[in-house]
């Protein structure tokens, strides 16, 4: 749900790339013979049942809870040596999911066990720790935490949550979804697209239809959000991108499709998510608007975060169930192989 974002710490050459710098033949080598680590953070079932956050670290598992109450890690962020990981942890006493996000595995509450709340996306930028969500006060409310301390996004009127977050030029960029309503009060099942810079509004999409709004990259000036949008007359979701405000549609046919992630490099957008073909979700992502299949169809697959480093395309989800990811559309096997699921994938 995912989200993916810019990160402080890449190779020389990404950072280059984002900030529209040149660099020199030596470090176009360096960027080629560096050892990639390939961090994944998601959430598997353990033997009785439970959903346990979980990050690994080229394939070595960490687990963040210890799988006696539910819990799930949607984000991730690498920042020098620290490994920050946002989801929620469902309170063994009251119930209710508490956001929640574990630095180098210690984890910190954003909120109390009182209601329900959760921890979507993080984004680390200097010392400042920003993670993007939603708490329930009634209706569900919009917002986000900057090192511990929660700003409001909506007024809880109507149900509303925050999906993902990005930190870029010293302004503040989350994307969610709100309702015009009160009719509809399941989280994800939201009428209005929405983009807040700065704490301030603006709506991608007119209320015909359900949105679902999970990812935002910030290249120089341009803004890209990435999502889907239900037809107003087929009630089909098609993927969709925004590049400042401009959508363009990824998948509209009869196929229902998600755009989970989004990022960009150079002059390529990359759009990860899934396809509805023939009774199959198949797992893929687009490259400029051109799609490619990750999984064959045979079996229920997902495309949950993207993160391109150089010209290697990383791309992280689920297929029939087991955690995976994909390297230029080579697929990646984990050795622990249980029922279990990635939402957030970073290379550093």
């Amino acid at each position: 749900m995912i989200m993916n974002n810019l990160y402080k710490g890449m190779v020389l050459l990404f950072v280059c790339s984002f900030t529209l710098m040149s660099c020199d033949k030596k470090s176009e080598v360096e960027e080629i013979i560096t050892p990639k680590v390939v961090y994944l953070a998601g959430a598997e079932v353990n033997s009785n049942g439970n959903l346990v956050a979980k990050y690994w670290k080229d394939g070595i598992p960490v687990y963040l809870t210890d799988g006696t109450t539910d819990a799930v890690a949607y984000s991730m962020y690498v920042s020098d040596v620290d490994i920050y990981v946002a989801g929620y942890e469902r309170d063994k006493k009251t119930g209710h999911q508490v956001a929640k996000y574990w630095k180098n595995g210690v984890g910190i509450n954003l909120s109390d066990a009182g209601r329900d709340a959760l921890a979507s996306s993080i984004f680390v930028t200097d010392t400042n720790v920003y993670v993007a969500g939603y708490d329930s006060y009634g209706y569900g409310v919009a917002k986000y935490w900057k090192n511990g301390a929660s700003h409001n996004l909506t007024e809880g009127r109507t149900s509303a949550s925050a999906e993902a977050i990005f930190v870029a030029n010293n302004n503040v960029y989350i994307v969610g979804t709100e309702n015009v309503d009160n009719n509809n009060l399941f989280r994800m099942n939201y009428n209005v697209g929405k983009l807040w810079i700065n704490d301030v509004p603006t709506s991608l999409t007119d209320g015909n239809g359900i949105s679902k709004i999970n990812s935002v990259f910030v290249n120089g000036s341009d803004v890209y959000i990435a999502g889907s949008v239900q037809d107003s007359v087929s009630k089909i979701y098609n993927s969709k991108y925004w590049k400042n405000g401009i959508a363009l549609t990824l998948s509209e046919s009869s196929n229902a499709s998600d755009a989970n992630s989004i990022f960009v490099s150079g002059s390529d957008v990359y759009v990860a998510g899934k396809e509805y073909i023939g009774g199959i979700n198949i797992a893929k992502y687009w490259k400029n608007g051109v799609s490619v299949n990750l999984s064959d169809g045979t079996k229920n697959a997902y495309a949950g975060s993207v993160f391109v480093v150089g010209n290697n395309v990383y791309v992280a989800g689920s297929d029939n169930g087991i955690a995976k990811y994909w390297v230029n559309g080579s697929p990646v096997n984990l050795k622990d192989g249980r029922i279990s699921s990635i939402n957030s994938i970073f290379v550093k």
